[in-house]
């Protein structure tokens, strides 16, 4: 056990999925965290234990394995997975006569409809089979995720005309609609279009989301080309979804258990793209692995706060999560509110510095941000993400370089998650004191 508790303690605090194993090496349970240090240490620290599977499960761990993933969203299908994998013991549902829970994708259907089910114990060769998910509210929780991006149908019975969801774009062709509503010229059309979304969904949930975004840019570059923008505009909003929803710098399922050291990952692709981008404008940049991100949150001034977040080898680590409270109460514009917040942070020399700084905003916090770093004599890339266009800008000496990157390029991938993090983290600082101050007034 002392073994054990001395490999927690050097999880890392990242979303991904953990394998407990007995000593015997077989895996007796696999589950998800959002955060694996903590999610981990629960189960140890836990003295006494109300679920009955719990006391079982804690005395026959011997070892823990762990997969770094960059979204809950991979976790949830990486989790499914290995359970179906490794058919571990502690996850099956206790006697109660249920199984667990199935998305099911008819294979011949004309138009496949996608839902949930209880598996059979003889498998239908005619439907696929993603999960075994521990819950409806889980699986509804994918597929609400996957049909932003990708429209398909849920309605069990055809009728003679489009279903609700098709008013609010979840459905696009709907089935109702091609077969009594279209004409003969469209229904072909159509039915392709409904199947190859159909093709898209099934990718999707097997992991190979690069493809689907693959395919999704070739359809728009033959849209633009065609001059059909607004078709080209809404195969982008697609990717962007996808993107955000996937974050895809790594295909999740491309995991050997088999190897030594299950904490080795390779490092993500876009942390090497973002250190060959920045090597034009800093030659001398070693290897880019830590990036931490400073963003302000204030609402008409009230209660303004800073936040970072930082980022190892694309990964976010919560451990080195900071926040601020904003001191000056006559800083009015997020120029000298970043000011403040970034001599806070690197006041703090016990702290790691980052390999790249990334700020939320433009030329100004930018050059606020390099003229603070030039005063405490530290060298460091700065980088802004503007939200007019996604502009990424970087100042070296006085010149300041601006640049619309491709929207799929793995630069920009990264510093969109990079910012779109610090932005939740500070807004949800910001949102607390809110709240503690209502509640101080209602107590008054």
């Amino acid at each position: 056990m002392a073994s054990l508790e001395k490999k927690i303690k050097k999880l890392p605090h990242s979303p991904g999925i953990y394998l407990f194993r007995n000593k015997k090496g077989d895996v007796i349970y696999v589950g998800k965290a959002k955060d694996l240090s903590k999610r981990v240490s629960s189960y140890i620290q836990k003295k006494e234990f109300e679920n009955p599977k719990l006391s079982h499960l804690i005395p026959l761990i011997y070892t823990v394995d762990v997969i770094r993933v960059a979204s809950e969203f991979d976790a949830l299908l990486l989790e499914a997975k290995y359970i179906r994998t490794y058919l571990p013991k502690f996850n099956s549902i206790a006697k109660d006569d249920k199984c667990p829970i199935y998305i099911t994708i008819p294979k011949k259907d004309k138009y496949p409809i996608i839902s949930l089910a209880r598996k059979p114990k003889k498998e239908n060769e005619n439907i696929l089979y993603f999960g075994p998910f521990s819950s409806g509210r889980i699986a509804r929780e994918i597929l609400r995720s996957v049909r932003r991006v990708i429209p398909f149908c849920q309605q069990k019975n055809m009728t003679a005309k489009p279903c609700f969801y098709s008013q609010l774009g979840l459905c696009r062709p709907c089935p109702s609609w091609i077969e009594f509503v279209a004409d003969e010229s469209q229904k072909r059309v159509h039915t392709l279009l409904y199947r190859k979304n159909i093709r898209y969904v099934i990718s999707i949930l097997s992991g190979k989301s690069p493809s689907v975004i693959r395919k999704l840019k070739s359809d728009m570059k033959k849209e633009l080309k065609n001059e059909r923008f607004e078709n080209a505009q809404s195969l982008h909003r697609q990717m962007g979804e996808l993107l955000r929803i996937t974050s895809i710098q790594y295909d999740p399922f491309h995991f050997d258990f088999d190897k030594d050291d299950i904490l080795v990952t390779t490092p993500p692709q876009q942390n090497k793209d973002l250190e060959t981008f920045l090597r034009h404008f800093f030659p001398d940049i070693g290897r880019v692995s830590r990036i931490e991100c400073v963003d302000i949150s204030t609402t008409s001034g009230a209660y303004p706060v800073g936040s970072f977040v930082t980022f190892v080898d694309g990964i976010p680590d919560r451990a080195f999560y900071r926040r601020f409270r904003i001191k000056s109460e006559f800083l009015r514009d997020d120029t000298g509110r970043i000011t403040e917040v970034v001599k806070r942070r690197f006041s703090h020399t016990e702290w790691q510095f980052p390999d790249v700084l990334v700020v939320d905003g433009g030329k100004p916090q930018v050059h606020v941000v390099n003229e603070i770093l030039a005063i405490m004599h530290i060298r460091l890339p700065v980088i802004g993400i503007a939200k007019k266009r996604e502009q990424v800008i970087i100042q070296v000496n006085s010149v300041f370089h601006q640049f619309i990157l491709p929207f799929a390029s793995p630069t920009l991938q990264l510093i969109q998650r990079v910012r779109d993090e610090a932005h939740r983290f500070a807004h949800a600082y910001h949102g607390f004191l809110q709240r503690r101050h209502l509640r101080d007034l209602q107590s008054i």
